[in-house]
């Protein structure tokens, strides 16, 4: 007895799609087991144009064009004998802004004190001497007024106390 083609090919085609999807799941597994994958294709290379961050003399060059580099990898060294000089003049700019800013602070703790004394005014004691100054500077000037208001008068008398000798 031979089996009908009509009831033995569907079931052929079921075999077979079934064994196309075993097939096709158990490649995918195996070329994720080693990490490699196969596949056909072109890959193109991103070339990227660089540009030094820093500008300087160049004291040597790590790769030649068309080299594959990684991340973080040296390309150029640059001479730093202009960077440090940079350096040493920033920090010396520095030094002197804090100088600045250390002698502003001091001004300012001047002027703060002496507003302080001018908001608390002069003491009893301290106006008590200034008035007695004034007071003495005031007698004095009275009496140099007084000597020089004389002056031409005792002139007057002089002249008259002595004769003219001959």
């Amino acid at each position: 007895m031979h089996p009908n083609p009509r009831r033995v090919l569907p079931v052929v085609v079921v075999i077979g799609i079934v064994g196309a999807l075993l097939w096709g799941w158990w490649s995918q597994q195996a070329a994720a087991a080693d990490g490699a994958l196969h596949g056909s294709g072109t890959i193109e290379a991103t070339e990227v144009i660089i540009a030094p961050e820093i500008m300087g003399r160049v004291l040597e060059v790590s790769v030649r064009p068309g080299d594959s580099v990684e991340e973080g990898q040296t390309l150029i060294a640059f001479d730093p004998t202009l960077l440090e000089a940079q350096r040493k003049q920033a920090e010396a700019t520095l030094s002197a802004a804090e100088a600045m800013h250390e002698a502003a602070q001091a001004g300012l703790a001047a002027t703060e004190a002496n507003h302080a004394l001018l908001e608390a005014g002069p003491s009893e004691e301290q106006r008590a001497v200034a008035e007695s100054t004034v007071a003495r500077a005031q007698a004095a000037a009275d009496a140099a007024r007084a000597a020089y208001d004389a002056l031409p008068e005792a002139v007057r008398q002089s002249a008259q106390a002595q004769p003219l000798s001959q």
